[in-house]
Parts: C-alpha cells; structure tokens; sequence
C-alpha cells in the first residue's frame, strides 16, 4: 500500500493526535511493511476510520497498537473466524458462562421483584439505597475504610460506566493517563477516546509466567501532563496482586505529583492461597484521590444484570452522576435487587465459590506447564491463565489464530493486553471443568503438531 493511500484518508492527523500509538506510524517507520497480516491490518482500519463524521477519540480508539498488529484488527479477526467454526472450546470468556450460577436465594429474590417494583428506575428508591448502605458496610469491614453511602458510593451499569464516568468527568484532551503492562484490554482505547494520552508502565515478567510490579518503572513515567493512573487489582490479565508496600509507593508518587488513582476491583474477591486484596485507597491520603470501581460481575456470578459501583471522592461522584442522568438515566433495578440479596443473604457460597474456581486453576496450570513452550505461573487472582508461550517461536495473534482454526480452541492473544502481553495467551478457567479439559487436551495436541 502506498504512503499517500493511507494519509489521504486523514489517518496522518490522527496518528499524531495518538503520540505515535498508531499501527500507521509503524508502517511509516517500514517495521512490519512486508506483512501480509500488518496489510491487512491497514486496510481494515482505513476502512474503519473512513467513516463519516467520526471523532478524532473515536478515530484514534480504532488504532490501539501493541505491537505487531493493531489489537482491534486483531479483534475482529479472530471473532470473525470463530463465526465461521464449529465445535469451538471457548476458553476466552471474561465472566463465567455455561456453569457457575448465581445462588438460589438471588434468583428467587429477583423473581419476585418481576412482580413489583422491578418495572420502576432504581435510581431513588429504597432499595438502590438499601445497596449502597450494604456496599459501603462491606467495604468498611473488608478495608476499614468509613464511607458514607449517600455521598461516596454511587451505583452505576457494570463497572464499565463507572470507569467511564471516571474517565469524562478527570480527563481533559492532551492529559497523560498512566496504565500498566499488561493490564485490562479495553483501557487504552477508552483513553484515547477523550483524546488523553496512553503511558505504558511496563510490568516485570521475573521468569516466565511471573508477574511483578515496577516501581522504578512507573516513576520514570510520571509527568507534569499526568493527571490518572489506571490499575486493575487484582491486575487483568497476569492475575498478580499489589503488595501493601507498591500500594504506598505508588501513593507517594501519586500524591506528590497530584494525579488521581482509578482501581479496578471488579475480581477483588477472586483470590486464592489465602492471599490479600490490598487496597490503595487504604494509604493515608489516598481515599479522596482514588476511585475504586467495581461490579457484581465476576465473583457473584451477575454479568448479565450489569449492577456496578464507584467509590470515592464525594464532589467527583456528584459530577459522575450527572453523566449518568444524561446517558443510561439510571441503573437496572433487577441488577440493583440481585446485588442487594448477595450481600444480605448467607456467604458460604462465595468460599464454595472460589474453591471450585481454585480447583479449576489448578487444573488448568498444571496441564499447561506439560506442554512444549509453555511456563505458566498460578494467578494470586482472577480466573485467567496467562501463560508465556514464547518458547512455541509463533506471536500471540498467530498462535491464537492456529489454535482457534486448527485446533479448535478459542484463547485470547497477550498482546490484546498490551506490548508487554506480547508472547503470552490469557485463557479462562471460570468456565466448566469438561472445557478445560477438552481445550486442553486440543491446545497440547495442536502445539505438538508445530515441531
């Protein structure tokens, strides 16, 4: 492809909107000029982007780039591949699907609420309020944090809207926004779509498979222009956990140069081993510059009934649900009655919870370490795997794209996670134990096939 052909489309502009964060300004350097996958890359982004009326966010969200592919290219390849497949083992799922449910009393509770007060807003009544009196009692015993329900907790669709909301009401265009490498896929293109400024703070991988924060890293990263961090904890995908002392050290930073925290929490009660959750809000001076999101997604089995909350700075929240008044209106009162029933009702299943999901990460790891070109460490957190397979000689995207085609099993590639997931496959084990199995058995005899 020509240079002209891909800046006549105004693709140019763009890219240096994004401080070369671009697939684009790879092509320009001639890094990847040759690949026919980077080709195709260009091509489906071009077309994207000639959309009319887009934004310039909107655009710049299209061309995350991690590395050899742009990772919405890399997207929309392998779910349009998968389209086309049969008898797939899906092992990329973010929440579980096909058998953990939620308990019996949750289910009942929101059954009865169809007869009633489900077909109103939520947003008002007693039992919105209800929950945030439940979520602040629960997070105060959890972190020994006091939090005032009215005015530090509000409730929000998944916790997807309340990082949005974050994001609108802090960010100004050109505000450098720090997130960690790997961390949660969707984080830089939900940046750059308020035309802020993605920094990777690069993990490090002590051996292969083993994840662990980088202080030094991060301090070199800071600026005059840095205005969030943005933090998944326990971290998505690697499925490591801040120490008490990384939270501080990261404090100090934060404090010292005036920069807000966003902590993802939506797995904070996914860990295993016995192993602490440390909040960095806990750290003195922190608790009015952190916002802490979360949902009822993924340890309560709830995905389907998008019921998030925020935690935070009062006069911040305030703004947040103006952006909610404007945009969803309110929350989804079935959601908001399922979540008020898990933390009212008994607790035992939460343990007999994440000792099955336990279980399944063994399962999971241990089969993983057997096959040829694979170290996979066991996650403190969440339910992924995120093994190193940089031994196989094949990058993330050609190695799930194999996987899903010729071995019928559907993993989601490292680099969707970042430059540093690059070499790396997260795989779910949130999912029933058959498909473990079965995926397993498919990956091991598909990598065996690759000499």
């Amino acid at each position: 492809m020509a240079l002209q052909e891909i800046t006549s489309t105004g693709i140019d502009e763009t890219a240096r909107v994004v401080n070369e964060n671009t697939i684009l300004l790879n092509v320009h350097r001639g890094a990847f000029r040759d690949s026919w996958f980077s080709k195709m890359a260009v091509e489906w982004t071009k077309k994207k982007m000639a959309v009319k009326g887009l934004s310039k966010g909107t655009k710049a969200s299209l061309m995350g780039h991690y590395g050899k592919y742009s990772q919405p290219w890399s997207r929309a390849r392998l779910a349009e591949l998968a389209k086309g497949l049969k008898d797939v083992v899906d092992l990329t799922p973010g929440t579980s699907r096909g058998y953990d449910r939620p308990p019996r009393h949750v289910i009942e509770a929101v059954q009865k609420a169809i007869e009633g007060p489900a077909y109103d807003t939520a947003t008002g009544t007693k039992v919105a309020s209800d929950l945030r009196q439940a979520i602040a009692e629960g997070y105060e015993k959890r972190y020994g944090i006091d939090t005032d329900p009215q005015t530090e907790v509000l409730l929000t669709v998944g916790a997807s809207q309340a990082i949005d909301c974050t994001l609108r009401v802090v960010l100004d265009p050109g505000d450098e926004v720090l997130l960690m490498d790997p961390d949660y896929a969707p984080y830089e293109a939900h940046i750059l779509s308020f035309q802020a400024k993605p920094v990777p703070v690069p993990l490090k991988e002590d051996k292969a498979g083993q994840w662990s924060f980088d202080l030094n890293a991060l301090r070199r990263r800071v600026t005059k222009r840095t205005k969030l961090l943005m933090m998944s904890n326990a971290n998505n995908p690697t499925g490591f956990l801040y120490t008490k002392e990384e939270n501080e050290a990261i404090a100090e930073l934060a404090i010292r140069n005036d920069f807000f925290v966003l902590a993802d929490h939506v797995s904070e009660q996914v860990v295993f081993d016995g192993a602490t959750l440390n909040n960095i809000a806990v750290v003195p001076g922190m608790k009015e510059r952190t916002m802490v999101c979360s949902s009822f997604s993924k340890a309560h089995n709830l995905p389907g009934f998008r019921t998030g909350y925020a935690i935070g700075n009062s006069d911040l929240l305030q703004r947040m649900s103006n952006v909610i008044g404007w945009t969803t209106d309110g929350i989804v009162t079935p959601g908001v009655v399922a979540a008020l029933a898990v933390l009212t009702g008994p607790q035992d299943w939460i343990r007999d919870h994440i000792k099955s999901l336990q279980e399944r990460r063994d399962l999971m790891v241990n089969w993983l370490n057997k096959m040829k070109g694979v170290a996979c460490s066991s996650p403190k957190g969440v339910y992924w795997a995120f093994p190193n397979i940089k031994g196989t000689g094949m990058p993330s995207h050609d190695l799930s794209e194999y996987l899903l085609t010729e071995g019928k099993v559907n993993v989601r590639p490292g680099i969707w996670y970042g430059k540093n997931g690059e070499g790396h496959l997260r795989i779910a084990f949130c999912v029933n134990p058959e498909w473990i199995q079965k995926g397993m058995e498919r990956m091991e005899t598909a990598l065996s096939k690759l000499g």
